[in-house]
């Protein structure tokens, strides 16, 4: 399962378009080309391979991390609590004292916990949105170099026919049929890398054409 499918618990949905187009080579690009009207991308793959945007979501994650381990600290404060009140008896002031004090303190680690976690899907929808931002720029430009009409999203994963959720996406999306030469993925891939964004590895695997 990759990155992308691990860590977007919120449902941000990408939809970009893919347009055909032959790219016999890298260097065929700089020349002169026909109009090419539909392509495919695989936008999972591009974020897999985006360096900052990963790193953001782990620097999130860490945080999340970090309030899980206070929150347990204080469970384990408010269970001592608990286990104080067995010593009283229930109609007794100190019983009474405790037990509001106690309630409290769950009161608010609930009300923290709520406000946290808005935060941290705020700050991964910041994230996500301000990365898509940046592969829509890159394939605007490079499909308008290129003259490509339409860049439509794909998946070049293979379907696990064991999985039923693998299985529903494969079927749900889109593309059927891709021809050979019609992924632009590596390119974004590539100028993205160039602009700091993606990894150098990231187009390992995926072939020139």
């Amino acid at each position: 399962m990759n990155y992308v499918k691990r860590h977007l618990s919120t449902t941000i949905a990408f939809g970009l378009a893919a347009t055909f187009v032959t790219l016999a080579s890298s260097q065929c690009l700089g020349q002169e080309k026909a109009t090419t009207p539909i392509v495919v991308l695989d936008l999972s793959k591009v974020f897999d391979s985006h360096v900052q945007f990963k790193a953001k979501i782990d620097r999130i994650k860490a945080m999340v991390q970090a309030e899980e381990t206070k929150i347990q600290q204080t469970g384990e404060a408010i269970k001592k609590r608990v286990e104080q009140l067995a010593a009283y008896q229930p109609s007794s002031p100190e019983y009474k004292s405790l037990e509001e004090e106690t309630a409290r303190m769950q009161g608010q680690v609930q009300a923290d916990m709520a406000l946290k976690r808005k935060g941290f899907l705020e700050q991964e929808a910041k994230v996500y949105f301000d990365t898509y931002e940046q592969v829509k720029r890159e394939v605007k430009a490079f499909a308008e170099s290129n003259r490509i009409g339409i860049v439509l999203r794909y998946s070049s994963e293979e379907i696990d026919s064991s999985n039923r959720q693998s299985v529903l996406q494969g079927i749900n999306q889109p593309i059927v049929y891709n021809q050979g030469g019609l992924d632009i993925t590596s390119y974004i891939i590539d100028r993205l890398q160039r602009s700091g964004g993606a990894a150098a590895t990231a187009t390992t695997g995926q072939q020139r054409r």
